[in-house]
């Protein structure tokens, strides 16, 4: 019985890591979508210096 518990929870954690490693790669071309929209959007600002388009955090 122990080696079963064992091997259902050896898949399980197998399960686990490449679902985790699916929505990595996931979030990974999620950032790279938002990187070239917010490239093409920067595109198309009149005023095209210091990254005009981007949000910016006052820090003051």
């Amino acid at each position: 019985m122990q080696f079963h518990l064992c091997q259902s929870a050896s898949v399980g954690f197998q399960l686990l890591h490449a679902d985790a490693l699916i929505r990595l790669d996931v979030l990974k071309n999620l950032k790279s979508e938002i990187a070239n929209s917010v490239d093409r959007i920067e595109k198309c600002q009149p005023n095209k210096n210091n990254h005009a388009g981007r949000a910016s955090i006052d820090n003051s």
